[in-house]
Formats: C-alpha cells, sequence, structure tokens
C-alpha cells in the first residue's frame, strides 16, 4: 500500500509540475503577442482596422449611396485622380455579420481610390434574416 501511495503523490507531484510549465509557457506566448501587437505598428494597424500606408482622410471625389435593392445598398467612391478601374468589394462577414462601412473597410476603400481605382462597396441580406433562398435571390 505505501508503494501506490508513493507512485500517486509522485505523479501528483508531476502533474503539477507540467500544469506549472504550460501556464508559465502560455503567459509567455500572451505576454509576447501583446508586446509584438502594440510595438510593431504594421502588426498594431492591422489587427485595429487601419492600414498600414499613409492615405489622405477622403481621397475621394466624391461618394454615391444607390438602393439597389429594397433596404440594400451601394455606396460608389470616385477617385480625384484618373481612373484605372472598378473594384466591387463585398465586405466580409459569412452572411451573418459586417456592414459596408465598417472602419477596416474604409481603410481598404481608401486605399483603392487613393491609387485611382473607383470602388462599389455593396451591401448585402444576412443569412440568419432571409435563408438562403434570399440570399440566392440577391445574387
Amino acid at each position: 500500500m505505501d508503494r501506490k501511495k508513493k507512485l500517486l503523490n509522485r505523479a501528483k507531484v508531476w502533474l503539477k509540475l507540467v500544469l506549472i510549465f504550460f501556464s508559465l509557457l502560455f503567459s509567455f506566448s500572451v505576454f509576447l503577442i501583446v508586446v509584438l501587437i502594440f510595438n510593431v505598428p504594421y502588426i498594431r494597424k492591422a489587427i485595429f482596422g487601419k492600414l498600414p500606408f499613409k492615405v489622405d482622410k477622403k481621397p475621394w471625389s466624391g461618394i454615391k449611396t444607390i438602393e439597389y435593392i429594397e433596404g440594400l445598398y451601394i455606396d460608389i467612391f470616385y477617385p480625384r485622380s484618373r481612373k484605372r478601374g472598378t473594384v466591387l468589394f463585398a465586405h466580409g462577414g459569412g452572411w451573418i455579420s459586417g456592414y459596408r462601412r465598417q472602419p477596416n473597410n474604409l481603410s481598404w476603400y481608401k486605399f483603392l481610390v487613393s491609387k485611382g481605382f473607383v470602388v462599389a462597396a455593396v451591401d448585402y441580406s444576412r443569412g440568419y434574416k432571409g435563408g438562403i433562398e434570399k440570399l440566392i435571390e440577391e445574387l
């Protein structure tokens, strides 16, 4: 019986050591990530919704908003410089979340418009509101 208790105590000690090791490793990893995010400007800007490029606050000559389906809109951003083409921008969110004027989307629009592209940013319905049939109909 003594031998079983010793083995059990030894196993508990090893388990505690392993847990301490992994908690220290996890803490160090979190610390390292935080240091990287707040000390490397490109990473910080990418995570917090701004592109790491210097762009005018409003590089477009005008914005036109059109209701293309009832309750859904498209914003068209026109560049000041010569037009190079058009980019159709559908925000991410997997038909569950997001909207066309999210801050991270606006930073992309600013960048693209500053390079001379016309940007058309579309809204779409959420899948949980209308179902897949409505989403297919809107396409």
